[in-house]
């Protein structure tokens, strides 16, 4: 089992001895990076119906991209930080640097009168060493590679599954197994289309959430901001 972890059936949601139960299986879509073509991602989205998430590197943000994620959130969709400069954080001795990176961007958003509460990890792993930083300023975050989990799972170490790098029918067979073994999913991608590990097109996307929408409409899955996932998985 890999790239993403476990939820346990149960009858109410809660985190106890490291094992997430839930009700239903979910799934989150995050985009990385402020692309410019997230203005794409989201009116597909919003012609499904359903929520995305953006992770926000703050360094190519845009007067008009602050206006675009401010109209984005006040729709009811997700925002991350995804770090000022999109640096390497996967060696030690880096402290000064990323919290600042942490801080700077986090405090750039929120005052777009955005509220932070995750942090995405540029190049998918955070040392283990700055995770006290990740205590200290969010609520969750995601910050391995892609090894899975199965039940332990630390709210400030979560892991998501690449929709480029995998491809279309990796991304459908994760959602079935979502659902037969009640998990929590989070995909991720950069821009539509992309070529950035593989290959992932607007009809890819629109499939994916054809898909999706099959599976919300019989009852068997949800689809969240990350936002809305942390509060239904850790509160």
């Amino acid at each position: 089992m890999s790239n993403f972890f476990q939820i346990l059936v149960a009858s109410g949601n809660s985190y106890n001895n490291g094992i997430v139960t839930i009700q239903k299986p979910l799934i989150s879509f995050v985009f990385d990076d402020a692309r410019d073509t997230d203005p794409l991602v989201l009116s597909i989205f919003n012609e499904y119906g359903f929520k995305v998430t953006f992770a926000l590197m703050t360094n190519v943000l845009t007067e008009s991209k602050d206006a675009f994620y401010q109209s984005a959130y006040a729709e009811g969709h997700g925002i991350l930080a995804h770090s000022v400069s999109h640096m390497d954080m996967s060696s030690s001795g880096k402290d000064t640097q990323v919290r600042a990176e942490m801080e700077s961007s986090k405090s750039y958003i929120e005052a777009l009168g955005i509220p932070i509460r995750g942090w995405v990890t540029p190049y998918s792993v955070l040392h283990p060493s700055y995770l006290y930083l990740t205590e200290e300023l969010f609520d969750y975050a995601y910050t391995t590679d892609n090894t899975g989990f199965t039940k332990d799972v630390p709210v400030n170490t979560l892991q998501r599954y690449g929709i480029e790098a995998n491809r279309l029918q990796g991304t459908l067979d994760q959602i079935d197994l979502a659902i037969a073994n009640n998990l929590y999913v989070t995909f991720y991608g950069h821009e539509i289309p992309s070529s950035y590990t593989g290959f992932f097109s607007e009809a890819d996307l629109r499939a994916t959430l054809d898909y999706v929408q099959i599976k919300v409409n019989a009852g068997e899955l949800d689809i969240k901001t990350t936002d809305e996932a942390y509060e239904i998985l850790y509160n």
